[in-house]
């Protein structure tokens, strides 16, 4: 079964932006332990400028990440993702994805790690669910 990761990533070899100021995100699709690069996604950032990761680090008081009530916009835009992938994800943005279901992987590494280590886990999952409705 195939399906799309999002990846916050300023030149396509490392994660390394936050998701609430990333001007695009990467989507690759993947199937089974293999994966391709797919499109750039524009995200608009500046319409959500309060509220949103200011690049240095997220800031918010209450200590829990990104302050205000994440990038709405980089939620719809990854709807169709099965996991979002960035170096940090606001608390808020978190909750947004987790309802609609989609896995949050905050973390700075290559890309190409992320992916590898990301579609090894859901191969792995499927595979196990898939025998478990087998038996």
């Amino acid at each position: 079964m195939a399906y799309k990761i999002a990846v916050a990533s300023s030149d396509g070899k490392n994660v390394d932006l936050h998701l609430g100021s990333s001007p695009f995100l990467k989507v690759y699709t993947a199937e089974g332990l293999s994966f391709q690069f797919l499109e750039d996604r524009k995200v608009d950032v500046s319409s959500e400028a309060e509220g949103r990761c200011q690049g240095s680090g997220c800031s918010g008081g209450n200590g829990g990440g990104c302050s205000g009530g994440g990038n709405p916009q980089s939620v719809e835009i990854v709807a169709d993702c099965r996991a979002v992938v960035a170096a940090k994800v606001g608390k808020n943005a978190r909750r947004l994805l987790e309802l609609k279901a989609i896995s949050v992987f905050d973390i700075e590494i290559p890309v190409e790690e992320a992916l590898s280590k990301i579609t090894s886990y859901y191969h792995k999952l499927d595979n196990r669910a898939f025998n478990i409705k087998q038996n």
